[in-house]
């Protein structure tokens, strides 16, 4: 992957943690966030009175889509860049998840979902590619490890945000 992402040039190697740490940090807030509509979108489409092959279709979708984002994103990250193919990606998930309060049909929110779910999956490309090639051979574990410590530890918080708040 790092022949696909490059620090810009002059980019100064220092300390990896610094470097990537708001790396670290956006990818976190992204899996709070994923782990937070985990459970509102289902009790959404319940409130809704979607059927449970509705149900499934949605969160199929969001599958799907994550598969065809990472099997597309070495090839768009490769023709515009991380930091433009994060941006794109970035913005579409936003559009999308925003667009499920457009309406309430099962089709529309699996074609939402399908979206993010690529989206997603471009920019988690990206942001690990970055990361990659801004660390050090010697502490690409190190660093790998606490990414990964703290992005799954923002997916299982993620849903303990419903506690705090009125999903209906």
């Amino acid at each position: 992957m790092s022949d696909l992402v490059s620090l810009p040039s002059g980019t100064p190697r220092g300390n990896p943690m610094r470097d990537v740490a708001s790396l670290i940090g956006g990818q976190t807030l992204l899996q709070i966030a994923g782990g937070l509509l985990s459970v509102w979108l289902p009790l959404q489409m319940q409130a809704l009175q979607f059927t449970g092959s509705q149900i499934g279709l949605v969160a199929s979708a969001y599958g799907l889509g994550f598969l065809a984002g990472a099997w597309f994103a070495p090839n768009m990250l490769r023709a515009i860049g991380a930091i433009r193919s994060y941006a794109a990606a970035a913005s579409i998930a936003c559009v999308t998840t925003l667009l499920l309060y457009a309406s309430d049909s099962a089709w529309a929110w699996s074609f939402s979902r399908l979206l993010a779910g690529a989206a997603i999956a471009v920019m988690f490309a990206a942001a690990e590619g970055w990361m990659a090639s801004a660390i050090p051979n010697a502490r690409r574990g190190d660093v790998t490890g606490f990414y990964m410590l703290c992005t799954k530890l923002g997916l299982v918080s993620g849903p303990f945000i419903i506690g705090f708040t009125h999903p209906e």
